[in-house]
């Protein structure tokens, strides 16, 4: 089973499982072919969030891929504020080595050949798709103004349209010298050393020590249960612990005692998302600079705590959440191969297009996750050099009596683990069918009583949120 962003990447991931690779040999295929036919979302110069989980194994192995702030990339340098796009808001790119990784530990067939259909795909050419094409025109201002940018995506001064033809020569050759030599090619070899080349012509601070010490770590999962099912996520910096903090408030709050379309079941789920979140702010960060009291903050009577806090008659006004911006965009893919084997993947820029430059030769899209940081001294998430920024990336899985139910996930920034908090109740509270559940309407709270709600919610329903205190 495999379930992508994108039909070619579909479609490449089930050539190899039957070919008889496994689950990870697919996921990196298809994480490698979404590099180059959904360079709005993610690429080589991004970041990547893994949940895998071998058969018969009772551990969820959680793989982080993300990148650390650069050496020169000081607190002080990026007063007042962080940039949002260009060379200076990019953190050191994890997506190469986690590939690779995930391949060392778990996968059957070789980086160079699960890299070939992408290479195919850069070097010959991809149809652009609909979101592709959107992104392209949303976004034409600011990439008219890298002139590799607009070689890619723009012709006779137009952009590219939905199924044209989207050629990445450059980053044809850099997928190459990754295949040949691993990912040593990127961060110590010939790729690294020209995008390093492109960082200092541009004023950045990436430099080639950066990439040496760049590493994916490993780690087991976090974990809640609820209603019977343990549902898993990535530990911090990855917000996936909110996704558990948001069951955990849920689970005693008799959800499934209301109607679906009732208010009152979407306002404590929005009201559960605020202490949540709240919590998120307080403490997310890179543990390896911060601690971080996750068993305290996962316990269930630390939940029972919190849940006094929620009016069930009246919205929240705070605390304010620290958030990034909401139009981000990521992709995901899920694979489970006929042996068990099951991989919850997600990669990302951060926001579209990332930093909104091509770094040079090297034909990559750079991430702008530093943005992620704060600058507020003292707190977890403080830009600091070697730190890893708060991600919003949130792969999940769930089990039920030791089997594997749902390998599951979503773009959205911070709508993910909203989304996946709406997907997973729709499931197990009100017994939705799997598409069901996915297509059903969601909700995204951002800050304060303002509510994001889709068009199609019955009017009933907003009026009932209104008189609650959602705006």
């Amino acid at each position: 089973m495999v379930a992508a962003g994108h039909p070619l990447a579909t479609l490449e991931a089930v050539q190899v499982l039957r070919g008889g690779g496994n689950a990870v040999d697919a996921a990196v295929c298809a994480a490698a072919v979404l590099a180059v036919v959904k360079p709005q979302a993610c690429g080589i110069g991004g970041d990547v969030f893994a949940l895998l989980a071998p058969p018969g194994s009772a551990m969820v192995y959680a793989l982080n891929g993300s990148g650390r702030a650069p050496a020169g990339a000081t607190r002080e340098r990026f007063l007042p504020a962080i940039p949002e796009e260009g060379i200076r808001s990019a953190t050191v790119p994890g997506a190469v080595d986690a590939w690779a990784q995930a391949l060392a530990r778990f996968g059957t067939r070789p980086l160079g050949a699960l890299l070939e259909p992408a290479i195919g795909y850069a070097e010959h050419g991809c149809p652009v798709s609909a979101h592709l094409a959107r992104s392209i025109q949303l976004h034409a201002e600011s990439l008219r103004r890298d002139p590799r940018a607009a070689a890619l995506f723009f012709r006779d001064g137009q952009p590219l349209a939905e199924g044209e033809l989207l050629v990445q020569q450059d980053l044809a050759r850099s997928l190459r010298a990754i295949a040949a030599d691993g990912p040593g090619a990127f961060y110590r070899g010939e790729v690294g050393q020209a995008l390093v080349r492109y960082a200092e012509g541009q004023g950045g601070h990436l430099t080639m020590e950066d990439l040496a010490g760049h590493t994916s770590t490993w780690g087991e999962s976090l974990s809640t249960t609820y209603r019977g099912y343990i549902v898993h996520q990535p530990p911090p910096n990855s917000w996936g612990l909110l996704l558990l903090l948001q069951l955990n408030l849920l689970e005693g709050l008799g959800l499934g005692r209301l109607a679906w379309s009732a208010p009152q079941r979407l306002h404590l789920m929005v009201e559960a998302k605020k202490l949540a979140f709240a919590d998120g702010a307080r403490w997310l960060g890179d543990p390896e600079f911060t601690p971080i009291p996750i068993e305290t903050l996962l316990s269930k009577a630390y939940a029972r705590e919190r849940r006094r806090l929620i009016d069930r008659q009246r919205a929240s006004l705070g605390p304010e959440p620290g958030l990034p911006p909401a139009g981000t965009d990521t992709t995901y893919l899920a694979v489970v191969d006929e042996r068990g084997m099951a991989v919850s993947w997600i990669q990302s820029l951060f926001e579209t297009f990332g930093a909104q430059v091509v770094a040079g030769e090297t034909g990559m899209w750079l991430n702008n996750r530093l943005t992620g940081f704060t600058l507020e001294p003292g707190h977890p998430n403080c830009l600091a050099p070697g730190r890893r920024p708060a991600h919003t990336l949130s792969p999940a899985m769930a089990f039920r009596d030791g089997h594997l139910c749902l390998v599951f996930g979503t773009p959205s920034a911070p709508g993910q683990t909203q989304g996946l908090t709406q997907i997973f109740t729709n499931l197990v509270e009100f017994g939705m069918e799997l598409q069901e559940a996915i297509e059903a309407p969601r909700w995204l709270h951002l800050r304060g009583s303002e509510l994001l709600l889709e068009d199609r919610f019955p009017a009933r329903l907003r009026a009932g949120l209104a008189r609650r205190g959602h705006q």
